[in-house]
């Protein structure tokens, strides 16, 4: 059986990727993202967010909308969101 990343990531990982994403495209310590911090307080614009959706798209193999990035606006939600819909049955909504 062949197991794809959608089928063993969860939030954890999903946040660690994120953190990893924004420290090295603003060239800072991971340790200085904030979890609970909205994405537009560290600067990023609508094309660092695009560019972060497809990026994390195409590490877990699900299309995300960038929308849903300012929907689920910190590290922390839109981990927790990418999380449960990449459960059995679950919907990006």
């Amino acid at each position: 059986m062949n197991t794809s990343v959608k089928d063993v990531v969860g939030a954890e990982a999903i946040e660690t990727w994120l953190v990893r994403y924004i420290s090295t495209l603003l060239e800072i310590d991971a340790a200085e993202i904030k979890r609970d911090k909205q994405f537009s307080r560290f600067g990023l614009d609508s094309a660092s967010i695009a560019a972060m959706a497809c990026e994390a798209s195409e590490w877990l193999g699900i299309e995300i909308d960038p929308v849903a990035v300012y929907e689920f606006s910190t590290v922390s939600k839109l981990s927790t969101r990418l999380a449960q819909y990449l459960q059995p049955s679950a919907s990006l909504a």
